[in-house]
């Protein structure tokens, strides 16, 4: 990549990323902020907000979901899949459907 694109990629990331965080409910966004922004560990950020560690935990493991979905449209839809992911792992029904079924393809690097 030239460096004119890298600079491309992440001034369009830094935009990104935090509307995708306005996007998730508000419990969600504390919990991302606190955990993935301000770096404090899952007890901590528990005694902030008076939950459990655990409920820390889960809400900050769906918000990241969440944020990976929303993500992985949002790049789908602006810069279309990679061809580089296409041709290293093909498409569904190339993966579904072995084309060689020999004993001696399955130890082939």
């Amino acid at each position: 990549m030239t460096p004119a694109y890298e600079l491309l990629l992440q001034t369009e990331m830094s935009s990104t990323v935090p509307r995708a965080i306005r996007k998730l409910l508000e419990a969600m966004q504390t919990v991302v902020v606190l955990r993935d922004l301000e770096d404090l560990t899952s007890d901590e950020a528990a005694v902030r907000l008076g939950l459990t560690a655990t409920a820390v935990k889960t809400r900050h493991f769906r918000a990241r979901l969440r944020l990976r979905r929303f993500l992985a449209d949002y790049y789908r839809r602006t810069i279309g899949p990679s061809s580089k992911t296409k041709r290293r792992y093909g498409t569904r029904k190339e993966l579904i459907k072995p084309t060689d079924t020999s004993a001696e393809s399955a130890y082939r690097a």
